[in-house]
């Protein structure tokens, strides 16, 4: 798929040049989505979130279904997919990976706006590429969507400060801009950043009216949701992580992790770097870094390494204040602001060398990178669910009624996974299917052996919380507090028995 022409110049109709990138960036994702699933718990935990709203529709204003107090917006969208087509399996992915794929059109538009087109498309394809972003468009998760509607807020954002002078200013793209900003702020609370960021911008360099119908439009949401804690709760910020909501031990276990916790208490800071330029790729997130000091110094296209460098102040705070704990996804944001800066950082490289065709050639080995060393180290395959679970998921569906009682194990954030692929969501929720809380939460033996009724299914993990049970694997069939308990498939880590 050509993005150059004949003479080797890139094509001078950005239509045909964003078509191609969001073609690329299609048959990436369907090749993903077809070689993966959907398999983190907070994703599946969302498509039970929209099911539950499904019936009884109504304006979120708060939560109003299990302990999460995430934004509506991923709600909405999933519970479009599922009327649309009922199947939680696939549909909300769908929506993902439309929003993943037509991301790159802002994304291009933006960075051809701040830098040039050259970065821009330099940018893309790396985005396109970009193991984290792949993984999360094809995922039930609300980072893409947010995305989405950010990097199309920051466009029209910036286009209005380069559009005419002071007073000349277009304000309709000053208002499209903040009413995106409130999708985004409805999709997740990290958008909520960008209205003081933007504002600031505004602030320091606009007409005070324009920063004041800027925040006051952007504001929107967050007053209308921090409103809706206040009624139910009594307290506007009830949705603010504390510190004894995640405890700081819950840090990353990634094994490029080890050197920056040696470091002590400065190892945060270092520690998410690291992250980001692992789930980037490390040659992308070394030549951005160097982009962003040189851009930060000489003030010269500072404007996203500005938000950059903020962003990840506040993580760090967030980490050391142990109210946030580092998640691969988080760094995604980090990764896009960084991306158009790996150019720049290998233009500051080959002005060493005083000759240009080292550029190209180093920008290209850096889009080669992304495949060769992102995918290398595994850290976004989806499969990466524990041995069993899917062939255990596939047998629960093929040979259990949709309204056959079954008791869901706990291990590694699995019972979801098994739950959804299982087909006991194929018909919303099921009132007689247990999935097993935690990672805290400790089984109450009664409760469990109440559970365990005659008729009904246990799915059990060897290494599971359920292990009070004491279910040997060697063994078909067992007899457990005057309950029969007769294996009917076994795979990896994970057992089925019926209980008689």
């Amino acid at each position: 798929m050509k993005i150059f022409n004949a003479s080797g110049t890139l094509y001078k109709n950005d239509t045909r040049l964003v078509f191609s990138l969001v073609i690329l960036s299609f048959i990436v994702r369907v090749i993903w989505l077809l070689n993966s699933y959907n398999s983190e718990y907070d994703g599946v935990y969302k498509i039970m979130i929209a099911q539950v709203w499904l019936e009884s529709p109504h304006l979120i204003i708060s939560r109003f279904w299990g302990v999460n107090d995430w934004p509506p917006m991923q709600t909405y969208l999933i519970a479009l997919s599922l009327l649309i087509h009922n199947d939680p399996v696939l549909s909300p992915r769908l929506i993902n990976l439309v929003f993943g794929t037509i991301t790159v059109v802002p994304y291009f538009y933006l960075i051809r706006l701040l830098f040039d087109k050259k970065v821009a498309v330099f940018s893309c394809l790396v985005l396109i590429l970009y193991p984290l972003h792949v993984y999360l468009s094809v995922s039930s998760l609300a980072e893409i969507p947010f995305l989405f509607f950010l990097f199309l807020s920051l466009y029209f954002f910036f286009k209005f400060k380069k559009t005419g002078d002071r007073e000349t200013r277009n304000v309709k793209l000053l208002v499209i801009s903040a009413i995106l900003l409130n999708l985004a702020n409805m999709s997740r609370y990290e958008g909520w950043l960008f209205i003081i960021f933007l504002s600031m911008f505004l602030l320091y360099s606009e007409k005070k009216e324009y920063f004041l119908l800027f925040i006051t439009i952007s504001m929107v949401f967050p007053v209308f949701w921090m409103i809706g804690y206040y009624i139910k709760t009594g307290n506007p910020f009830y949705f603010v992580p504390t510190r004894e909501y995640l405890p700081i031990k819950e840090l990353a276990s990634h094994p490029m992790m080890v050197e920056a916790r040696a470091l002590g208490p400065k190892y945060m800071l270092v520690g998410f770097i690291v992250y980001t330029l692992h789930y980037l790729s490390p040659l992308i997130g070394f030549f951005g870094f160097i982009g962003v000091i040189y851009s930060l110094r000489r003030r010269y296209r500072a404007e996203l390494a500005i938000f950059l460098t903020l962003l990840l102040a506040i993580y760090t705070f967030k980490f050391l204040n142990e109210t946030a704990r580092p998640v691969h996804r988080y760094t995604t944001i980090l990764g896009m602001l960084l991306i158009p800066y790996a150019y720049m950082g290998v233009g500051d490289i080959r002005a060493r060398f005083r000759d240009t065709k080292y550029h190209y050639i180093i920008a290209v080995l850096l889009i080669i990178s992304i495949p060769v060393i992102g995918y290398k180290y595994g850290t976004y395959r989806a499969d990466h669910i524990s041995p069993g679970a899917p062939e255990v998921a596939k047998w629960l569906k093929e040979n259990t009624q949709i309204d056959s009682r079954v008791l869901i194990d706990y291990y590694d954030l699995d019972g979801l996974f098994i739950l959804l692929y299982g087909g006991k969501l194929d018909k919303g929720i099921n009132e007689n299917v247990y999935v097993m809380p935690g990672p805290r939460w400790m089984p109450n033996r009664s409760e469990i052996l109440r559970l365990l009724e005659k008729g009904s299914y246990l799915v059990y993990c060897s290494k599971g919380k359920l292990q009070f049970l004491n279910l040997s694997p060697e063994s078909d069939i067992e007899y457990r507090y005057n309950r029969t308990f007769k294996k009917e498939y076994q795979s990896g880590l994970w057992s089925i028995y019926s209980i008689s």
